[in-house]
């Protein structure tokens, strides 16, 4: 039997029955907030097997933290750009603690899913090449997810068919378009296609189901430390497509686990390092 219970969490108790195979996902992100924030919106999520991974990844991680020097942590959490920041200000354990948590997702066999998009370049297709604006318009953040959350449909489809899935997320208050994102997303993969194409000869409707849950589960980041191991990723990728300087170096621990080469949406030519590994 699998058994997650999450208090404080939205969703805030969940068991899984017997016999029932799931994996679960920690996502987090980046460039949600103003224009300080980054030129990307950037969302990395990994995907943990409950069983065989969770214990053991989060034993490691509490380790870790608990050795860590204090002035690393955030209220004791874990950030990816402040580490880094230290990092490039020489603060003593900085590079220590971030290559430990690093070689976390390759030495616990863990898939990391990411997408990015530029938001200057989406603010200017929405403004120019996009759709009408209305009150409902995607943001880049939106986009996003959107991108991940198709990427990790993709990968259990295609390898866990018959297993399920359950998506928890930093509460970074997006969770009403998120909500809404999934649920058109069930709908879309539950479409008979053939309407959309009646002179079709070819049967279209989808041979499957969404995998993932009805409900994305919201909670701070500090009470999950997944979560705040997907933020460190999401920093060392983003750092690496930015061509900051410590970038490569520990972007390079991820290579084998990242599902597909990190990839930004609505970017002019050449402004990222999209090189691959």
């Amino acid at each position: 039997m699998a058994c997650l219970a999450q208090r404080g969490w939205q969703g805030s108790f969940l068991v899984i029955l017997p016999h029932t195979r799931m994996r679960v996902v920690y996502s987090d992100e980046s460039g949600t907030g103003g224009a300080n924030d980054g030129p990307l919106s950037a969302v990395t999520a990994i995907v943990l097997n409950l069983d065989a991974q969770w214990v053991p990844l989060e034993k490691q991680m509490r380790e870790i933290v608990a050795a860590a020097p204090q002035n690393l942590l955030r209220r004791g959490e874990l950030k990816g750009r402040f580490l880094f920041r230290d990092l490039r200000n020489q603060i003593a354990g900085a590079n220590e603690l971030l290559q430990q948590l690093l070689a976390l997702p390759s030495q616990h066999h863990i898939q990391i899913f990411f997408s990015a998009v530029d938001r200057a370049g989406y603010d200017r297709y929405v403004r120019s090449d996009g759709p009408p604006l209305t009150s409902e318009q995607l943001s880049s953040h939106d986009m996003a997810f959107d991108l991940c959350l198709n990427q990790v449909e993709d990968h259990i489809q295609g390898f866990f068919p018959e297993e399920q899935v359950i998506w928890i997320a930093d509460d970074t208050g997006h969770a009403r378009h998120l909500r809404r994102t999934l649920d058109l997303f069930r709908q879309w993969q539950e479409t008979d296609l053939t309407q959309l194409l009646p002179n079709s000869q070819i049967p279209l409707r989808r041979p499957f189901k969404s995998n993932i849950a009805d409900t994305i589960y919201y909670g701070p980041s500090a009470e999950s430390l997944p979560i705040q191991l997907a933020d460190v990723c999401c920093s060392a990728i983003v750092g690496k497509l930015r061509g900051k300087a410590e970038g490569k170096e520990y972007y390079k621990p991820l290579v084998t686990q990242l599902n597909r080469p990190p990839a930004v949406l609505f970017a002019e030519g050449g402004i990222y390092d999209i090189s691959w590994p």
